[in-house]
């Protein structure tokens, strides 16, 4: 690939322009070219996603945390012993329940 580079740059078929270095390394084919621009596209597509996938937990995590903040606030614990003044736990209730 090299010397066709330079037979179309000396007989003015092709210019040199910054385009046509950036693709044409020393010894590399078009194959490895390509090969290693898909290695590139694959490693910010996989450090792209593993970024989002760490700020959607931490917002996950604050939204659970308020959540159980809320819930905290709107319940209280249940008494022990549920009994009103007009209808007390009796044995016989409690027996019932079981």
């Amino acid at each position: 690939m090299r010397t066709v580079v330079r037979d179309l740059l000396s007989r003015g078929q092709l210019t040199a322009d910054r385009n046509v270095k950036r693709f044409a390394y020393e010894g590399d084919s078009i194959g490895e070219q390509m090969k290693r621009s898909i290695a590139n596209v694959c490693f910010f597509a996989v450090t792209g996603a593993s970024l989002l996938s760490i700020s959607l937990m931490t917002t996950v995590a604050e939204d659970e945390a308020e959540l159980l903040k809320r819930a905290q606030e709107l319940f209280q614990p249940l008494p022990k012993d549920m009994a009103t003044p007009e209808f007390p736990v009796t044995k016989e209730r409690a027996d019932l329940g079981r």
